[in-house]
């Protein structure tokens, strides 16, 4: 086990060695944020980055790092 600090609230906390980057917590808000943005996504075809942004309130910065890493499809 290894520890980390969470980029979000900064708290430390253990992981398996795998990337992580959140702790529990933060990591269960961080996903039912994507969560949020893929439906407004599949609810609204068509939207750009800033749209979802502002129908989601994820940011665009947030929903840019989703895309980059294959999490959510252009």
């Amino acid at each position: 086990m290894e520890i980390s600090n969470c980029i979000i609230c900064g708290k430390m906390f253990r992981h398996d060695g795998r990337e992580a980057k959140h702790c529990t917590e933060c990591h269960a808000v961080h996903e039912a944020k994507l969560r949020a943005v893929k439906d407004v996504i599949l609810s609204n075809p068509g939207l750009t980055v800033q749209e979802a942004s502002e129908k989601s309130g994820a940011s665009y910065k947030l929903i840019m790092e989703w895309i980059k890493e294959g999490r959510i499809l252009r």
